[in-house]
């Protein structure tokens, strides 16, 4: 029902709404983990949209707490809430918080490499080539340039898909354009 509220645009009935999905899964949490997890999400996507981005953050340090709390030591399960945790800090301006989820991400995508699953070896090169990415903006927001380009270069040392390719270039671009522009006004 929340779904359909944001879908009309009716953000606080869809607020109302998933608050008493979280309610209701919380009195089962073992028995509502996806639901929970997934009320949890769509709080945040909301919140974000109505720019509260600091109840976003709220709702993803609530998902990355039950992640914790349900899952034990399952990267999987991580990666997914601390890449939207990260986002959620990048959103809201927190870029040194952002960068400590992506690089928690990125953690649990590596600790995935010793897995056999071609799946996850896919899965594990997209993902990575995403956070990699990510993390170089937001470092291009620090006006760390330097350290920006070296998680772009990364993006290139792994496995490149047709649209990881298109957006290295884009990335590697702007970086570039940047970083030339504030020479320039230093000069």
């Amino acid at each position: 029902l929340g779904i359909m509220y944001t879908k009309m645009a009716n953000y606080q009935l869809s607020i109302e709404s998933l608050k008493k999905a979280v309610s209701i899964s919380i009195a089962n949490s073992k028995d509502n983990f996806e639901l929970l997890l997934s009320a949890y999400k769509n709080l945040t996507l909301i919140y974000q949209e109505v720019d509260d981005i600091d109840r976003a953050v709220e709702y993803r340090k609530e998902a990355v707490s039950l992640v914790e709390a349900m899952c034990g030591n399952e990267p999987l399960e991580f990666v997914d809430v601390y890449k939207d945790l990260a986002l959620a800090y990048y959103s809201s301006g927190k870029y040194r918080d952002s960068l400590n989820y992506y690089k928690k991400a990125v953690k649990c995508l590596i600790e995935l490499r010793g897995k056999d699953s071609a799946e996850l070896i896919a899965l594990d090169s997209k993902s990575l080539n995403e956070l990699y990415n990510s993390m170089g903006i937001v470092y291009t927001n620090l006006k760390d340039y330097d350290k920006a380009l070296e998680y772009l270069c990364k993006v290139k040392e792994n496995k490149l898909h047709h649209q990881d390719r298109i957006t290295y270039c884009n990335s590697m671009a702007l970086v570039y354009n940047i970083k030339a522009v504030s020479y320039t006004h230093l000069t």
